[in-house]
This record gives C-alpha cells, sequence and structure tokens, in this order.
C-alpha cells in the first residue's frame, strides 16, 4: 500500500520509510496538517466531462512519531501508517492487522523531510512573484519539467516557523492533466498526547521484511 502519492515530481510529503538523516531545521516540533491532493483530467473532447480524484491525508507529528490518516483510492478504505523512528506500521481498521517493517535508516522528522523537499522543488526554479496562500505569505516560483510538457507552479512559504513549500500545481499540456496538492488546516506546536501514535489493543502484527511477510504476532496495541 502507497501511502505517500508522487505526481510529476511535485508531491509535499516523502513516504518515511524512505526518509534518510539530517539536521533538523527551526520549525515546529509537534504539529498537524492535512495534504489535498487534486488530479483532473480534461475528458478527449469537450463534450467530455473532466475526470477529477481528490485525496486527503492528514499528518501528525512529534519529533521523530509521525502519524498518517488517508483512504486506499483502490479499495476506498481507511488506512493509517504510523512510524516511531524504529519501525513503520501500515495499518488496516478493516482488516485489524498491521505490516510492520524495521527502518534500516533513521528517518528524519516531518519538518526536516518538507525542508528537504521544498529545497529540492524551487532548485532551478525562477522566482515569479509573491501571492498568499492560507493565511501564509509565500515566494511563487515556476519551473518546467518532462522536456517542457509540464509547467509547475509552487507557493513556497515565507513564514520562518513553516518554511516549505505550501501548494504546487502542475500543468501537463500532453494529457490535458492539471494536478494539485495543497496542506491545509495547519496547526503547529500543539499538543498531541502519545496515544496518537499507538496501534489499538491487539492489533495482528504482520512482520515484513524487504516484501517477506513473515510471522504473524500479536501486539498488546502499544508500537514495538
Amino acid at each position: 500500500m502507497k501511502i505517500c502519492t508522487i505526481i510529476a515530481a511535485v508531491s509535499l510529503c516523502t513516504c518515511l520509510a524512505t526518509a534518510v538523516a539530517a539536521d533538523q531545521p527551526n520549525g515546529a516540533k509537534t504539529g498537524q496538517f492535512d495534504e489535498i491532493l487534486t488530479i483532473t483530467v480534461q475528458g478527449a473532447t469537450d463534450a467530455t466531462p473532466r475526470l477529477t480524484e481528490r485525496t486527503v491525508a492528514t499528518t501528525q507529528f512529534k519529533g521523530l512519531s509521525v502519524r498518517i490518516d488517508t483512504v486506499d483510492n483502490k479499495y476506498y478504505r481507511p488506512i493509517e501508517m504510523v512510524s516511531d523512528g524504529q519501525f513503520q506500521y501500515v495499518y488496516d481498521p478493516s482488516a485489524h492487522s498491521a505490516i510492520r517493517k524495521a527502518l534500516t535508516i533513521a528517518p528524519d522528522s516531518v519538518p526536516a523531510q518538507l525542508k528537504k523537499k521544498a529545497d529540492s522543488l524551487v532548485a532551478g526554479a525562477t522566482k515569479s512573484g509573491s501571492e498568499t496562500v492560507d493565511g501564509y505569505p509565500c515566494d511563487v516560483y515556476t519551473t518546467t519539467v518532462e522536456n517542457g510538457t509540464v509547467q509547475v507552479k509552487m507557493w513556497l512559504s515565507k513564514d520562518p516557523h513553516f518554511p516549505y513549500v505550501i501548494k504546487s500545481r502542475a500543468d501537463n499540456t500532453v494529457i490535458g492533466a492539471v494536478t494539485t496538492t495543497q496542506l491545509e488546516n495547519i496547526r503547529l506546536d500543539q499538543s498531541i498526547p502519545d496515544s496518537t501514535f499507538a496501534l489499538p489493543h491487539a492489533t495482528r502484527i504482520i512482520e515484513q521484511n524487504e516484501g517477506q511477510p513473515g510471522a504473524s504476532t500479536p501486539s498488546s496495541g502499544a508500537n514495538q
């Protein structure tokens, strides 16, 4: 199951299992935000309606502990991903089970991931102005990718407490698709209980090592 959707190289989140260690930025230590991904594809003709897909992923973080709640677009069921810095769990509420994978590389905090993603996105882009997104003053950057067939626009927050890409838009002129990603409902330095990052009691744990499921073991509800 893939929690982070990466389209046209403008996704704002990176999957926690592949994050690498880095210095932590002077950002929030705890927080929550929604990542809204919207994909709109123009029909083959003017008479054909546009197709729109919208995905919402809610991220909560506290130090290296992270929880992401979203919906599996294939089966339309809720999925929860939790990471405690040592293990990553993908929890399926309908099956009351979680796939656990050991993190072989120490992960970044969410602010560090967002900072690295922002630096990567705006590298080589052209600053074209300033706008405000969801109350955050932003510098606007533009660039083209995929041999000029995809036009990308990014809004980089100028708030020193949240200096990340808050919104991005990619227009694919070949297939007539528009992909927009935006962070909304941003709440920083709020109190988040440790129980937020714990699995429900008696969750069935399925071990995963490099694609091999392994044996199933019961969980006491605390992430092990």
